[in-house]
């Protein structure tokens, strides 16, 4: 299917009715879509956002987005000294998901890609490590490297890290 990915609109989750129907495959996270995501971003646990072919479309895609800490040991190089408490401070990716119909279109690069927008803005007022999620499986893994994540555990859930420096180096214009 050929989307005119131009017309892409990301913004919050803006009712329980959003994902109700969100289906992309995986069941865990379809019904975490359907019956947690507006509630967890209500109550300030979470923030979702959602993807749109146009304002008012039907939800093609979500993400959720968090802070949590890592265990210093997981960090990259010799930057486990930084945080002599064990942990760093993350903005997390909780869930990204496309629909199923909707997969391998450049939606998830898109929602990714969004995510760490979102990440740098805060980034210029509040310290963080960087960006972490857990993959989901071999492809998402893959996926998750070419975009510059480091794997950093060889689970079946591996946590992958984005340090801020390369977000900053994505996103800041020189001078």
């Amino acid at each position: 299917m050929n989307l005119e990915l131009r017309k892409l609109h990301i913004s919050e989750i803006r009712s329980r009715e959003c994902l109700r129907r969100f289906n992309c495959g995986v069941a865990e996270i379809d019904s975490w879509a359907s019956d947690k995501a507006f509630r967890r971003h209500a109550q300030d646990r979470t923030r979702v956002f959602c993807a749109r072919l146009g304002a008012d479309a039907p939800v093609i895609g979500f993400y959720s987005l968090s802070l949590s800490p890592v265990g210093s040991g997981l960090l990259l190089g010799q930057h486990a000294d930084r945080y002599p408490e064990g942990f760093a401070p993350f903005v997390y990716i909780d869930r990204l998901a496309v629909m199923r119909m909707q997969q391998r279109n450049g939606i998830g690069r898109i929602l990714l890609m969004n995510a760490l927008k979102r990440a740098f803005i805060v980034s210029r007022d509040l310290p963080f490590y960087g960006v972490a999620l857990r993959s989901l499986n071999d492809r998402t893994t893959e996926f998750y490297k070419k975009m510059g994540f480091a794997q950093r555990e060889n689970t079946g859930h591996p946590l992958m890290i984005l340090p801020i420096w390369t977000i900053r180096d994505l996103f800041q214009t020189p001078h």
